[in-house]
């Protein structure tokens, strides 16, 4: 969809921790029933509130986190979020 032009974006503001925060947490059964751990770093500077689509933001997290996890035999997913203030704009 995003090559051909076709995905429709709904931006709203967005608690954009918190969205990622339940993302992650989806995932927390899976990682332990596979003895692994689950490691989240997020940029302190990332703002409270963002512009965002947040049903894709989740997509994409799910998807990502999901074959990072079901690829994983052993010891760590990471997760890591940056805000790079000079590309937010």
């Amino acid at each position: 969809k995003i090559e051909s032009g076709n995905l429709n974006l709904c931006l709203e503001e967005t608690a954009l921790r918190e969205t990622i925060y339940q993302s992650i947490s989806l995932f927390q059964p899976k990682v332990s029933s596979k003895n692994l751990e689950l490691y989240l770093s997020m940029d302190e500077n990332l703002p409270a509130k963002v512009l965002a689509d947040e049903h894709r933001i989740q997509q994409v997290l799910t998807n990502l986190i999901g074959n990072a996890v079901k690829f994983t035999d052993k010891g760590r997913v990471s997760v890591a979020v940056e805000y790079n203030a000079e590309t937010a704009k």
